[in-house]
């Protein structure tokens, strides 16, 4: 899960506008993943870092 805070941390224009636009980018980068099924994050930590499984 690091890995996909991460790495939405660096590039939060890869979540939605209504995440990537607040202000406070941690809060908002928790949000998402906090309202993602695991088998989203999963694909999305793989699309995002190249790597399968989640860390």
């Amino acid at each position: 899960m690091r890995e996909l805070f991460d790495a939405y941390i660096e590039r939060g224009g890869e979540m939605p506008a209504s995440y990537a636009e607040r202000r406070d980018r941690p809060r908002a980068v928790a949000d998402y993943i906090a309202g993602m099924t695991d088998r989203f994050a999963v694909r999305e930590h793989e699309r995002l870092t190249g790597r399968r499984g989640i860390a």
